[in-house]
């Protein structure tokens, strides 16, 4: 059977992205082990334990596995990425010698763009002041203007997959991309 070790420390991020019925899904198909700590992994506990597995999943602040890591390592053959970019997870040594790397960067990218949108909107709208205002039993006064999302100039910084699909989700609403 095919060894699994899951380098997520205990807590919510572990919880969130490893629900029960995942690490079920894990533990019937793989020989799976987990971080039960509460900390990261460090490089070195990583060099000794991975050459027992034959795969590995990782989420955010797991150690580099470059080659001081895997160097030595003829059993690992999968890493997998809970999160999005794996640029500051591996470097070219894995690819070099055959090691497979996958990760939820375009589902993971897709909901962030969502989010970025929401949080236009929320600022465009000053919805945490209005509900404030509200909460304290206040109402829109004359003063408050309020902008839309409509026609609006969005200014990106770099042009990776969230980007793509934030420039996607904005086209209904006629903003000019700079």
């Amino acid at each position: 059977m095919k060894r699994v070790l899951v380098t997520i420390p205990e807590g919510d991020v572990k919880s969130t992205f490893l629900p029960e019925h995942i690490c079920a899904y894990l533990e019937q198909n793989f020989e799976a082990s987990y971080n039960n700590s509460d900390t990261q992994l460090s490089k070195e506990q990583l060099k000794d334990m991975l050459k027992e597995y034959d795969a590995v999943l990782t989420g955010w602040g797991t150690a580099m596995l470059d080659q001081e890591v895997l160097a030595g390592n003829d059993r690992l053959k999968l890493i997998v990425h809970t999160g999005g970019s794996v640029g500051n997870l591996v470097d070219s040594y894995a690819y070099e010698n055959g090691i497979r790397v996958f990760s939820g960067n375009r589902m993971y990218a897709e909901s962030v763009a969502e989010g970025t949108i929401a949080y236009m909107m929320m600022a465009l709208r000053r919805l945490p002041d209005y509900l404030d205002n509200v909460k304290g039993g206040g109402w829109r006064t004359e003063s408050d203007v309020w902008e839309g999302l409509f026609d609006k100039t969005v200014g990106i910084i770099g042009l990776g997959t969230i980007s793509r699909f934030l420039i996607q989700f904005l086209q209904p609403y006629r903003v000019k991309i700079k």
